[in-house]
């Protein structure tokens, strides 16, 4: 059988991509058949084709996270701005 990219030997690591522990990946049996015993989530071999797409996804949702944490301080900020300018000419 000729190796494959995915091919990953009986050596290795799963783990959780929900909590972030790795676990001695078990001959014969895949990791994504076992689930994780601290947060109950699938999990998956390090280095596959699937961790890597699981890791890119975790990074895609945490910088649209934060993109929106600064938009919104930013518009916070805006806002606060205008009611102190509004004030002023109020009171002036």
């Amino acid at each position: 059988m000729p190796r494959t990219p995915e091919h990953l030997g009986p050596q290795g690591y799963c783990v959780c991509v929900k909590c972030g522990r790795r676990f001695p990946h078990r001959r014969g049996i895949r990791c994504t058949e076992e689930r994780c015993p601290v947060c109950g989530s699938a999990l998956l071999r390090e280095g596959s084709s699937h961790h890597k797409a699981a890791l890119a996804k975790k990074k895609q949702k945490e910088e649209r996270a934060k993109a929106e944490r600064e938009g919104k301080a930013e518009t916070e900020a805006k806002a606060g701005t205008e009611a102190k300018a509004e004030e002023a000419t109020e009171t002036g």
